[in-house]
């Protein structure tokens, strides 16, 4: 019995440590996508305005509970800043892409369990959620932001779903 007190100590640590289970693993591959939040006004390579900073934010929050693996952005200030609180969040560096060629590759050769953010632009979203596999996405207006595209790959099957984050 003098062993009882560090069993039971024992046992309170592996039940707080299994309240993690809450999150469902990522069984295949799981891409959030999302074009960079609002932007100041245009030049060439601007950055997030506060309303957009307030944006990344709420991606952060709504994302905090992933499992994450990797964040994607292309290598312009808008996108970068709202990849940045997630990927800071989640202890993870934002590695760059070209919007003219987007990780698809990268992303449809990764491992089971793989989750991934990628952040990109109006024109650039439908066109990697294409690549990957997934249905048509209308395009995106030029005055559009706060969509979040979930696709999931499993078993060979493709679901893409719409969320939409940073309710302003």
């Amino acid at each position: 019995m003098k062993h009882a007190p560090l069993l039971f100590f024992a046992s309170l640590l592996l039940a707080a440590c299994s309240g993690s289970q809450d999150i469902p693993p990522v069984v295949g591959l799981r891409v959030y996508l999302a074009r960079h939040a609002e932007k100041v006004a245009e030049k060439a390579n601007p950055a997030l305005s506060p309303a957009g900073r307030a944006r990344a934010d709420a991606l952060r929050d709504l994302l905090h509970d992933e499992p994450l693996t990797v964040v994607y952005s292309t290598p312009y200030k808008r996108t970068r800043q709202t990849a940045q609180p997630t990927a800071t969040d989640h202890d993870l560096p934002v590695l760059s892409y070209e919007p003219d060629e987007p990780p698809a590759p990268a992303l449809l050769a990764a491992e089971s369990g793989t989750a991934a953010l990628v952040v990109g632009h109006s024109n650039t979203v439908p066109d990697l959620i294409k690549a990957l596999g997934g249905s048509q996405v209308l395009p995106i207006g030029h005055d559009e932001y706060g969509d979040l595209w979930i696709l999931q790959r499993q078993d060979g099957e493709i679901s893409v779903e719409k969320k939409r984050f940073g309710g302003f």
